[in-house]
This record gives structure tokens, C-alpha cells and sequence, in this order.
């Protein structure tokens, strides 16, 4: 989707202020509650994530450390909390979870769920999808495997006679349907991409941060980190980005991210990547990632 192409760069870090709103961000699901956000104007350590809350953390601060915190900038805690989230998810070798996906591709909604198996080496993934429009479709992609192709199998109307279809990752006809491959499937794909957009964007200034350290997701307590900007630049792809963090786990268990509207107005939801029921105690083996096991 294009977005509006603004000429004038955003000001270099150090000469730009971030301009903050306190009104929460509205709930994108029933699974989901919000708490009142803690601004990075308050500053945050990472304790949050083992349980002590943000007004806790900023308390025990000095002077001192307040006003060295003011000076960085915002993006900086928040790169702090997305490599304790990628470290989290780099130490599962495989795990089991519920995958919903959201996008708009090409303007149009695409979603679906499916059950997952992952593993880390050789890089595997395989999907059930359980959404009624997709019910029974079977996907499987091994790295090194299958001349390289993604195995996929309907399970009802005109395209399961075709039986197993055998696609590249990167095909017109994934593409059509999906912003990203197979091939960048998993939680700690999911990190990297925050990390290095994040990282990208800290080069420059016009960018909010806040946090929200008492939200909910499908029951579980997490820490929702959301940046934005507030004026379309080249040097920014998303408007608005959230990483949902698991307290418990520190896993990254949602991902949204919201592209410029063209000619104004709210940002559009263009990726929302949701995990749940995540199992990293399950030990997947070749079996799980053969066609055999499941008639491809």
C-alpha cells in the first residue's frame, strides 16, 4: 500500500523532541485488555520484565540517571526489551503454537490460523490452517529439503483434486496472499525484524514511544511496546509499530504494524501476527517435518 512521500527528512537525533499523547491505543481483540501507558518520559528499566511494574522502576532512579535517560533516544529501551524477547525466542530449538495471521496484501484483508510446528535447524515449519475458509490446508517447508519448495495440500473444494502442490517460497501465487514468506516464519524472525527496524529508526528523531506494562493477551500478562511517528518520511515504513512481550516467558507473542494512510488520517493495520498456546518444551523431530507423516 502506498503512503504520502513527505520531502523534508526527519531532524537527526539530538535536535528532535518526541511528541507524546496519553491517550491509550484503542483494543485491536476481546483477548486483549489495556492498562494506562507509562511514557518513556518516566524512565524504564528492564525489571518490568521480571515483575516489578514501571512507576516502581522510576522511583529508584536519581536525578542523575532521570536526566542521562531524557537525553537517549526512545527507541533505546525499547531495543533493550526486543533483545531480551529475541534471546528468548532464539533458545527454543522447536516448539508447537497457534499462528493468526492478519495483512492487507495487494488492498485486500487476508486471515487466517493455523496450528504450527517449528524448528530452529534445519529451519522447519509445518501448518494446519483451522479458519473455516481454510480448513484442513496443509503446508510444509524444510530448509534444504523438497528442491526447496513449500509442500501445500487443500483439503476440500476444486483445488484439493490437485492433491500435493509444490510452490517456491517466494512464488506470484504466495505472494499473492501473504506479505512475507515461509522463510521468515517464527518468533525469532519476528524479533529480528523489529530489532532491525528499530535500530534503523533510532538514527532519527520524530518518534514516540510508550509502554503499557499491565496489558493482557488470551489471559496472559504482557508488555505491549508501541513506537510511532508522526509525519510520513521515506525513513520510516510503519506509522505505528507493537511488540506484545510475554512477562513470563519473554517470548514475542504479537506483532502489529500499522502503514501511513494515504492522504492522512489514522494509520492502517497492515500486519498483525498473533501466537498463543506456545509450547517450548516439545521436542520435534524429522518426523514431525516429513510428507509422509501427513500424506503430502
Amino acid at each position: 500500500m502506498s503512503r504520502p512521500v513527505v520531502s523534508r527528512p526527519p531532524r537527526p537525533v539530538g535536535s528532535s523532541r518526541s511528541l507524546r499523547s496519553s491517550a491509550p491505543p484503542p483494543a485491536a481483540s476481546p483477548l486483549v485488555r489495556w492498562a494506562a501507558p507509562i511514557l518513556l518520559a518516566a524512565p524504564v528499566g528492564l525489571a518490568v520484565l521480571i515483575g516489578g511494574s514501571l512507576p516502581d522502576v522510576a522511583r529508584g532512579q536519581d536525578a542523575g540517571q532521570q536526566g542521562a535517560a531524557a537525553k537517549a533516544h526512545p527507541l533505546e529501551k525499547a531495543l533493550q526489551y526486543a533483545k531480551v524477547s529475541l534471546k528468548a525466542a532464539e533458545s527454543l530449538p522447536s516448539y508447537t503454537a497457534t499462528l493468526k495471521r492478519r495483512e492487507i496484501v495487494d488492498g485486500k484483508p487476508v486471515e487466517n490460523e493455523a496450528r504450527m510446528k517449528f524448528r530452529a535447524e534445519p529451519f522447519s515449519v509445518y501448518l494446519q490452517f483451522t479458519n473455516p475458509e481454510n480448513a484442513g490446508r496443509q503446508v510444509l517447508y524444510v530448509e534444504g529439503a523438497n528442491d526447496g519448495k513449500m509442500l501445500v495440500r487443500e483439503a476440500a473444494g476444486i483445488s484439493s483434486l490437485a492433491g500435493t502442490v509444490s510452490l517456491a517460497p517466494d512464488s506470484a501465487l504466495v505472494s499473492a496472499n501473504s506479505r512475507h514468506p515461509i522463510t521468515r516464519a517464527g518468533l525469532a524472525n519476528l524479533t529480528r525484524k523489529i530489532v532491525q527496524q528499530w535500530t534503523t529508526e533510532s538514527r532519527y528523531g520524530e518518534c514516540d514511544v510508550k509502554y503499557y506494562a499491565d496489558a493482557q493477551l488470551d489471559g496472559r500478562p504482557v508488555v505491549v511496546i508501541e513506537s510511532s511517528h508522526p509525519i510520513p518520511r521515506h525513513e520510516f515504513r510503519f506509522a505505528r509499530t507493537r511488540l506484545w512481550m510475554d512477562k513470563e516467558t519473554k517470548l514475542p507473542v504479537r506483532l502489529q504494524q500499522y502503514e501511513f494512510r494515504r492522504g492522512g488520517g489514522e494509520p492502517v493495520l497492515a500486519e498483525d501476527y498473533t501466537y498463543t498456546d506456545i509450547k517450548g518444551d516439545v521436542r520435534l523431530t524429522d518426523r514431525d517435518f516429513h510428507p509422509a507423516s501427513y500424506k503430502l
